[in-house]
């Protein structure tokens, strides 16, 4: 009769109370770990939309210098709407999150909407496709509870041949986030000043500009 090997074990798994301890651990770290992950996307996601706004003033100001003529960057509700061709600025509200847009300025006024211009050559300037000719960038709306407001109700921002503001003194834009059922929060929140050299910087909201 043949003896067991020595060495030989008998296969065992995971007892009932093994597993849900193992269970209950995971559960308690995956609840640790969930605020943390969900202050990292707001922080992330306020990053990205104050980045995409500094490079849309940084376009529109090299722009204005590349092309020597002026530029308008303003804020826009119509980025997204079905049926228009050519959006237009808005004229009212202080909340860039709606979306904003680039375009040129050749005769360097107040347009709320790109001005015609006859790029198809087809002797009308009046042309939805001439206007979107003079279009230089269009940011669509920020999703979620993310809000940019200018403080002294911008809404426009003219850039002249050289690349300068009209701007008197630094201009700002708090970015915040605003939970769900809860106020504005400024955990992750800061400012953006834009100066009269045309240049953006962040800053803390308890800083200002």
């Amino acid at each position: 009769m043949l003896k067991p090997n020595a060495s030989t074990r008998t296969a065992r798994g995971f007892s009932l109370i093994e597993l849900l301890v193992t269970l209950a651990l995971v559960g308690i770290l995956m609840a640790l770990a969930a605020p943390s992950l969900g202050d990292f996307g707001v922080r992330n996601q306020l990053l990205s939309i104050g980045n995409d706004f500094s490079a849309s003033v940084l376009r529109a100001r090299n722009e204005a210098i590349s092309k020597n003529t002026c530029v308008t960057m303003c804020m826009s509700t119509t980025v997204d709407r079905v049926g228009s061709s050519v959006p237009v600025c808005s004229t009212t509200g202080q909340d860039w999150q709606v979306g904003w847009i680039v375009f040129l300025n050749p005769s360097c006024d107040a347009p709320n909407t790109p001005e015609p211009e006859d790029m198809n050559g087809d002797g009308d300037d009046t042309d939805d496709e001439d206007k979107a000719g003079n279009l230089i960038f269009i940011r669509r709306p920020v999703q979620g509870e993310y809000y940019l407001q200018a403080q002294a109700s911008t809404r426009k921002i003219f850039f002249n041949a050289r690349g300068n503001p009209r701007l008197t003194d630094a201009d700002e834009f708090d970015l915040v986030y605003r939970a769900s059922n809860d106020p504005l929060t400024l955990k992750y929140a800061f400012n953006i000043c834009l100066d009269a050299m045309g240049r953006t910087r962040n800053v803390k909201p308890a800083e200002g500009c």
